[in-house]
């Protein structure tokens, strides 16, 4: 029963937290109104059991979710080379990361499958000497990450307990509380173990996105929507026309172009609109 009670403080701790990290940044301006939804949507992941995946990190060790989950808190961060408030995050998840070295404490940094020299360079020139993978983007998909950074915080019971979208301004205040609760449940021996957490993994099946994400692409455009994706760039990073991409977040524009009624609004606007909304603030 203390457990349970636990787990659900946990989870509540994560909305909770989130609202906490927005509100403590600067007022949003008018451009950044349209971000509101993106960031927010983070919080249909919370109490979901975290995608397994095994990807190679730059120092080509293999990590495993199922060989650290329960054991360690992981602290999964998407990021891309190009994008500036990764760029500017950079610092302080170096800082957090140095702080919590001796912790039972994972930070794992997920690129956007970048080529490694370049990977490579923007790692020296930040200092970031924690884990770092290139992923192809299977990863990114299953986490359902559709702007950079997102940072997704996954606890001792294999569950995500903090989603977000956006430039972590003050990690100690956005991820402390969780490390100090899921120490608790490990250090009681409570923690889910990895056959559990597989077995539970395999119960849930395809992650929720996948499935909606596949219903998505009998979807078909009008001209109009055929027209901007043609002309759109994606804010993937990518060199790729909207048209093009196969991306989560080109995956997700296309379905606002087929659903949403953009009524008398400009093409150019609509762009606009679309790109301020995926491609996060200072990109």
């Amino acid at each position: 029963m203390q457990g349970r009670f636990t787990i659900i403080t946990i989870l509540a701790l994560g909305a909770l937290v989130g609202e906490l990290h927005w509100l403590i940044k600067p007022q949003p301006t008018e451009n950044d109104i349209a971000q509101v939804s993106s960031i927010w949507s983070g919080q249909s992941w919370v109490g979901r059991m975290a995608p397994q995946f095994e990807l190679k990190t730059t120092g080509g060790n293999l990590i495993k979710l199922s060989e650290n989950v329960g054991r360690r808190v992981i602290v999964l961060n998407f990021f891309a080379t190009w994008c500036g408030p990764c760029q500017a995050e950079m610092p302080e998840l170096v800082r957090y990361s140095d702080k919590h070295k001796d912790d039972p404490f994972l930070l794992l940094g997920v690129d956007a499958d970048e080529k490694p020299s370049q990977v490579a360079d923007f790692l020296e020139k930040y200092g970031v000497h924690y884990a770092v993978a290139i992923d192809s983007g299977q990863v990114e998909r299953a986490y359902g990450v559709a702007a950079f950074p997102t940072t997704v915080l996954i606890g001792a019971d294999g569950r995500i307990q903090f989603y977000h979208s956006g430039a972590l301004a003050n990690a100690d205040v956005a991820l402390d509380m969780f490390l100090s609760s899921n120490r608790r449940i490990m250090e009681s021996g409570k923690s889910i173990t990895e056959e559990a957490y597989l077995k539970q993994v395999e119960a849930v099946g395809a992650p929720f996105h996948v499935v909606a994400e596949a219903k998505t692409k009998a979807l078909l455009l009008d001209d109009r929507g055929r027209r901007i994706a043609a002309l759109m760039d994606c804010p993937c990073g990518c060199d790729k026309l909207i048209a093009a991409c196969t991306c989560h977040t080109a995956a997700k524009i296309k379905t606002e172009l087929a659903q949403r009624n953009f009524k008398n609004k400009t093409d150019a606007d609509i762009i606009k609109e679309l790109d301020r909304k995926y491609c996060m603030a200072g990109m």
